[in-house]
């Protein structure tokens, strides 16, 4: 083979060499030229985003402002229409309300039975259809409840509600306060239904224990509730009792069960009873003090100590009863 047929092969070669290189690079930038494409979307697609973002931030911090905006205008709607019924509660009960040591004290000095008016009792009382989960109504129940607030026992002191300013509270008395209102009227003294809520030792803390330790201290009590109750007789509270005789009723609607209840404790010869029956006890606390006996109705003292001073949950947020069974004693 001539030198020229070896160069021609020699230049053929490396033109098909540089022939594949090419092609190689071609394809190299075709591939990039489509990742760029890719790129420019994904940064305007990310643009997009951005600016949805924006504008959704924009439209929250809007709503949100409307929604501080509304609150504020409803408050001082709920201000104004409630003023005149604040007016009143504040002539017709609150200026006849002791405050919580003070209602402790007459319980211990003057002996006297204390039952408990609150939003439920004053539902039950006004709406026929009320219900408690753990208390039905019916027209005896609202007839019981009336009575106690109008014609109390001379031992009995009738606790009333601490006014609160609340959504809450508000939407209590708008809704109920024309009608308790007037038998409210006819009572001259009230102690605070508070005393056996976290309010109580929110404020008062060790000297909240202290008096309530001094209503009982020394005395035998009776311990009435419903059968199942999660009400705990805590030491910190009632380690000053000398003791303790437990009484159970119904589970539920222990107002059905009264009249054998008070039979069996007046029976039993103790002359202090403790009672967390919710609504019922308000009515079996006057029962019990027409027949001598001093009853207290307690509700959730021991739950509302444990949750200001040892960070228990809230009364409302525990059971209503035990997770076991419990036999109702009939004596």
């Amino acid at each position: 083979m001539s030198k020229v047929d070896v160069l021609r092969r020699i230049v053929a070669g490396t033109l098909q060499h540089r022939k594949k290189t090419l092609d190689a690079a071609n394809k190299q930038i075709k591939l990039l030229e489509e990742q760029n494409k890719l790129l420019k979307s994904l940064v305007k697609t990310q643009d997009s985003l951005v600016q949805t973002e924006k504008k959704r931030d924009a439209v929250i911090a809007k709503l949100h402002w409307e929604a501080q905006r509304t609150r504020t205008i409803a408050e001082n709607i709920r201000g104004a229409v409630m003023a005149p019924i604040r007016h009143d509660i504040a002539e017709v009960m609150q200026s006849k309300q002791l405050d919580h040591l003070e209602t402790l004290a007459v319980i211990r000095d003057e002996r006297k039975s204390f039952a408990r008016f609150g939003d439920g009792e004053f539902r039950l009382m006004y709406r026929r259809e009320h219900q408690l989960k753990f208390q039905k109504n019916s027209p005896e129940l609202m007839a019981a409840l009336k009575s106690v607030l109008v014609s109390p026992h001379p031992d009995t002191l009738l606790g009333m509600p601490q006014v609160f300013l609340g959504l809450h509270w508000s939407i209590v008395f708008a809704e109920t306060w024309h009608f308790v209102g007037p038998l409210v009227a006819t009572q001259e003294r009230f102690g605070n239904s508070h005393v056996t809520r976290p309010a109580m030792f929110t404020e008062y803390g060790e000297d909240a224990v202290e008096a309530w330790r001094s209503v009982w201290a020394g005395r035998d009590a009776a311990v009435i509730t419903g059968a199942g109750s999660r009400f705990d007789l805590i030491d910190p509270l009632f380690g000053s009792l000398n003791s303790s005789r437990e009484f159970f009723s119904k589970p539920t609607d222990a107002f059905d069960d009264l009249a054998r209840l008070v039979e069996e404790v007046v029976a039993s010869g103790l002359d202090l009873a403790l009672l967390s029956l919710g609504p019922a006890a308000t009515v079996a606390a006057d029962m019990l003090a027409a027949r001598g006996v001093q009853a207290l109705d307690v509700g959730h003292l021991s739950a509302s100590y444990l949750n200001v001073l040892e960070g228990a949950a809230l009364p409302e947020e525990m059971p209503t009863a035990r997770q076991v069974e419990a036999k109702v004693q009939t004596g």
